[in-house]
């Protein structure tokens, strides 16, 4: 593994491959690695601190940045990341605006508004997927994929 050659949008599995890590002391690897070294790093879907605990190395270099992603609100009033180094600062990412959101249903339901206007059912059907979907992206994505 050339060390100077960055590793953009590898998975965990490729880097710990790369350095030739298996089996058990595969995270402890990685943790060397970046031991002393500036990284970004992005772990995305964590449920539980316990996997956070797990995943993330004790130390990073300076100007190291990590970006956590979860469906769990309460990470962000949690108090189990306020002791970590680096800092971690939560920040909830709000619902896409209804307008938005309604754009992107219809753009993945496959609906082409320009040829038709929807009934008034099909938009009250709408602002209740919307509604439940909270704005979240991949969720409208998905629910207008199944249309």
């Amino acid at each position: 593994l050339d060390y100077k050659q960055a590793i953009s949008s590898m998975q965990l599995q490729d880097v710990l491959k790369q350095l030739g890590a298996t089996g058990q002391h595969s995270l402890q690897a990685f943790g060397d690695y970046v031991r002393g070294r500036a990284v970004l790093l992005v772990v995305d879907n964590i449920w539980t601190a316990g996997q956070l605990g797990q995943l993330l190395p004790k130390e990073f270099g300076q100007g190291s940045r990590i970006i956590i992603t979860s469906r769990q609100q309460s990470f962000t009033d949690s108090s189990w990341w306020s002791d970590m180094e680096p800092k971690l600062f939560p920040y909830l990412v709000p619902g896409l605006p209804d307008a938005t959101a309604l754009q992107l249903f219809r753009w993945s339901a496959g609906l082409d508004l320009s040829v038709n206007l929807p009934s008034k059912d099909l938009c009250d059907v709408e602002r209740k997927i919307i509604r439940y979907c909270k704005g979240l992206p991949l969720a409208l994505r998905l629910a207008g994929g199944l249309l």
